[in-house]
């Protein structure tokens, strides 16, 4: 009978194991001093090898030749774990075992000597799954355990876990797989089994993984089923993706704004039979790096692509303005969940997407910009209110300054105080936008009157608080945790250096104040 290939290459040693050294290093070391623990848990994304290392832990314990941390796989003991002649070690799915008359058994048992090895191991998978009385049925074994019992629990979901549990075990935290790193493992199976896969084609099934090894694996034993040739084509058509020259085109339509040639690509598009919520997580990956091109120095490590490939992105990345790239993410993410409920077509609800993402960029195209030449009070537009004056400066679009908005609506007091709650603003912006609470991550704020002073290390951030519609965002967020309506803006360590711009703005502003009317900044 056939064995799939994440079966077969399954690692049987600690050194086998690929992306996890943190892990099973840490566990070789513990097996050659002898300090076993009574209870393990093995926490992270699925794929990522929990249940191997602690198959693999379970058969190093017990094994009678143990070599540098790992087991020799030759043993009488080792071989009878492997075929599962020895009934020592036990594996339990908490998913569908998960009652308290379950665990209750499994506890009961444990009291009994280990048959033919030195420990009885009983490795519990999908833990999270034990309902509130499995896990307390389970606690009190876990905690005084018999000497010859070890633990390996193994989870996707974390926080689902009591904290009495969590307290009695030695946690490992198993890491997303580095795409790279799953490309290497994935040309070397292909290699060993005839299979012809290029660097190219290993990349993008490792990048489709999101990081998790057997997924990667199960995808090239899915392609090598259909040719022993596997290119990105192959890839692309088992995947439902659609060809590089249709996303190509499209993201060139968007950036002309031609909403007709748009509309009739997506026509053959579909008339392919691609699905369309998969094309809309194709679009969101593909601004994503986008974004990233754009913002990071070397982006080619994070995105994990080849020289041709990231090339192309840096050019493209320059046809699009950060805020621009945001508001398309946020756009194609709300058509995501709204395609993603069902209730909806997806062909329509990505259309009015990209139509809306093209309006947006030929409004953006036809704006006027005042000349970054002019300077002092010429290269302001300022607009006079009664008792307020709202100030503009020039827009300026370089990569390394941020245009400002100042707007005198009460004073900014000189004391500060560290806003407490801003962690639950950010938390609470996720459930309007992911994007926008991320630009905000690693921000911290303060209170200062009616002001919320936001000191934020990403650019990015302050791009967003230029745009009325996610300032408001923000704004409401903050409403909905403080219970008060404050005003935003940014939070400006005064031993930095100013800009000539700034000084004029300031004298500007200055000439304001001495007609009575009180100027306040803001971003």
């Amino acid at each position: 009978m056939y064995r799939a290939l994440y079966r077969k290459w399954r690692p049987k040693t600690f050194s086998d194991v690929v992306g996890q050294v943190h892990v099973t290093q840490t566990l070789s070391n513990e097996l050659n001093f002898s300090r076993i623990s009574h209870a393990y848990l093995f926490v992270g994304p699925r794929g990522t090898g929990k249940t191997t290392c602690a198959k693999i832990l379970a058969k190093a314990v017990n094994c009678l030749n143990l070599n540098n941390g790992n087991a020799c796989c030759e043993c009488e003991i080792c071989r009878g774990i492997e075929d599962g002649s020895i009934m020592d070690v036990m594996e339990l799915d908490a998913a569908s075992n998960n009652s308290v008359n379950d665990i209750r058994s499994l506890c009961e048992n444990a009291y009994f000597i280990p048959a033919r090895s030195k420990y009885r191991v009983y490795i519990i998978d999908e833990v999270h799954m034990l309902s509130a009385g499995a896990f307390a049925a389970l606690l009190k074994t876990l905690e005084e355990p018999p000497l010859h019992v070890i633990f390996i629990l193994a989870t996707t979901e974390i926080h689902k876990l009591p904290a009495t549990i969590l307290s009695r075990c030695q946690r490992f935290e198993f890491n997303r797989i580095d795409n790279n790193v799953i490309a290497e493992r994935l040309l070397h199976i292909a290699n060993c089994e005839n299979i012809e896969l290029g660097k190219d084609a290993a990349l993008m099934i490792a990048r489709s993984a999101s990081g998790a090894l057997r997924d990667a694996l199960s995808l090239l034993d899915k392609c090598a089923g259909v040719q022993k040739v596997i290119d990105i084509k192959t890839i692309s058509d088992i995947l439902g993706l659609v060809s590089k020259d249709y996303l190509s085109n499209l993201i060139s339509f968007i950036k002309e704004g031609n909403i007709a040639k748009i509309l009739k690509l997506l026509d053959e598009i579909y008339l392919a039979s691609k699905d369309m919520l998969r094309l809309c997580e194709e679009l969101i990956q593909y601004f994503r790096n986008i974004m990233i091109a754009k913002i990071v120095d070397n982006s080619k490590e994070i995105l994990s692509m080849t020289d041709e490939e990231h090339k192309e992105i840096s050019v493209v990345s320059s046809w699009f303005s950060l805020s621009e790239i945001i508001f398309i993410l946020d756009e194609f993410q709300n058509c995501l969940n709204k395609s993603s409920t069902g209730y909806s077509d997806h062909r329509i609800e990505l259309e009015l997407t990209l139509i809306k993402v093209c309006e947006r960029r030929n409004k953006g195209n036809s704006l006027s910009v005042s000349s970054p030449s002019q300077s002092g009070e010429d290269g302001i537009k300022s607009k006079i209110h009664e008792d307020s004056i709202e100030i503009e400066p020039e827009v300026n679009h370089s990569e390394t300054e941020f245009p400002s908005l100042l707007k005198a609506e009460g004073n900014i007091k000189k004391e500060l105080m560290p806003m407490n709650r801003w962690p639950e603003v950010i938390k609470k912006l996720e459930a309007h936008s992911k994007v926008i609470a991320a630009a905000f991550s690693g921000s911290t704020a303060y209170i200062s009157g009616n002001f919320i002073l936001i000191d934020a290390p990403k650019k990015v951030a302050f791009e967003l608080l230029r745009k009325s519609a996610q300032r408001d965002q923000v704004r409401v967020a903050v409403q909905d945790i403080t219970g008060v309506s404050y005003k935003l803006g940014p939070y400006k360590n005064s031993e930095s250096g100013e800009s000539r711009d700034k000084n004029q703005l300031r004298e500007f502003i200055k000439r304001a104040e001495n007609e009575g009317i009180p100027v306040t900044e803001i971003n």
